[in-house]
Formats: C-alpha cells, structure tokens, sequence
C-alpha cells in the first residue's frame, strides 16, 4: 500500500491597517534587519520540510503592498 502525502493549506494574516504600528505595514517591519513576513516563511518553510510526506500550499492575505508580497513567490490574496 503506497503511503498518503499529508496535503496542508495555511494561509497568513498580513492585512491590516497597522494602527498600533503607526500605519506601517506590519509584514514589511524589521526585525534583526529582516522583514517579519520574510521570517514567519522561513520558519514556515524550515518546519514543514522536516516532515517527509506533506504538500502544502502557503497564501498571503494582504490588503496592500501587494506587488511586494508577490515577491516572495507565494500566491497573495
């Protein structure tokens, strides 16, 4: 019996009006030089591929900055 791939969609939650960060777009702040979105998908990505049989889809929800969160090659929403 062949062995099943775990198929896994997150979506992250990056739309805001950045009010408590001053109208800044939170993913877009530097922490330690490094964009936070740019982190939480290196996490994402560092922990997900420890485990063998699993696809996953990862999605952006933006609500502006959008060419930018392109960029990173994720679809964005």
């Amino acid at each position: 019996m062949g062995s099943k791939r775990l198929r896994v969609g997150i979506i992250i939650l990056s739309g805001g009006k950045g009010a408590r960060a001053g109208g800044k777009d939170k993913g877009w702040c530097l922490y330690d030089g490094n964009p936070l979105i740019k982190i939480v998908i290196e996490q994402l990505e560092q922990q997900l591929q420890k485990i063998a049989e699993i696809d996953f889809k990862l999605v952006i929800s933006a609500n502006r900055n959008l060419a930018d969160y392109e960029k990173l090659g994720y679809a964005v929403v």
